[in-house]
């Protein structure tokens, strides 16, 4: 375990990069978001209490996005084998992570549903432009 200060805009963590840790928000907040096009898109946002990076550590995947400290920040940082022994002898811990995974997962559903439905709409308006130009 590890204790981490970010000031305001420093980057904690870069798409892409190696899944070492798991952060606890102490004080302060971090901004959690993808760069796509050129384009910031803000997917969370972890205020005092909140914690990060789980997914990318328990698959030990690289990092799916980016975090920033929006303002002053302080974290703890925990690795693979303090989470796994965290998750084995705190059930309350594990429910918690569990029910924190399974949320993200029903977040991304119904992202991808309106994905598609807007996908659905403008495939349909598409196409009745393209029939008028005949």
């Amino acid at each position: 375990m590890k204790q981490l200060s970010l000031k305001a805009g420093e980057e904690l963590l870069q798409e892409n990069s190696t899944s070492d840790y798991m952060y606890f928000v102490i004080e302060g907040e971090i901004e959690i978001y993808v760069t796509l096009n050129g384009e910031r898109n803000v997917l969370a946002h972890c205020p005092k209490g909140d914690e990060f990076g789980e997914l990318g550590l328990l698959l030990q995947t690289k990092r799916t996005a980016n975090a920033v400290a929006v303002k002053d920040t302080k974290l703890v940082a925990i690795d693979h084998d303090e989470l796994m022994q965290k998750v084995q002898t705190d059930p309350q811990f594990a429910v918690r992570l569990v029910k924190k995974l399974a949320k993200k997962i029903s977040d991304a559903n119904y992202t991808i549903k309106e994905q598609i439905s807007v996908r659905r709409s403008l495939e349909i308006t598409y196409g009745h432009l393209m029939k008028n130009d005949d």
